[in-house]
């Protein structure tokens, strides 16, 4: 009987993906011309996108559409490659801008990333928790 149930609740999902999908593009629609703006006025040579977990695959996906939108660089790494590897993926020169990304604003990995990139660039971090609805400039955590 549970194996019924499980099956019934993942039909569902697969089934929902259109509706969840248009809804999603409405509001990134909606938004588009305040992200862009939000982008331009920092004037990042390019846009490095750290997260854990699930949202790190949500940061694959915005690099490669801001990439699309912005016409500059962007890419999306495991806040841990950034801790343990700066050397290998911090950009050696440039304005770049760091998207730290966060359901809760306190992951570990994520903080020490953004440690390692305030390093050389104290003021070139946006801190997103997924509640929010606008990003922080400024210390990632719960309070922001």
């Amino acid at each position: 009987m549970k194996q019924k149930l499980l099956g019934h609740q993942s039909l569902q999902e697969i089934l929902s993906q259109p509706q969840a999908w248009r809804g999603a593009l409405r509001e990134i629609s909606a938004k588009r011309a305040r992200w862009e703006g939000f982008f331009h006025e920092r004037s990042p040579d390019q846009i490095l996108f750290v997260a854990c977990g699930s949202t790190y695959y949500l940061s694959l996906a915005a690099a490669w559409v801001w990439q699309r939108i912005l016409e500059i660089p962007a890419r999306a790494l495991p806040s841990s490659e950034l801790v343990l590897f700066p050397e290998a993926n911090l950009p050696r020169q440039g304005k770049p801008l760091l998207v730290a990304v966060s359901r809760s604003g306190e992951t570990s990995e994520t903080l020490w990333a953004v440690s390692h990139f305030r390093q050389r660039w104290p003021d070139r971090v946006v801190a997103r928790r997924l509640a929010d609805s606008w990003p922080q400039i400024g210390p990632i955590s719960s309070k922001n």
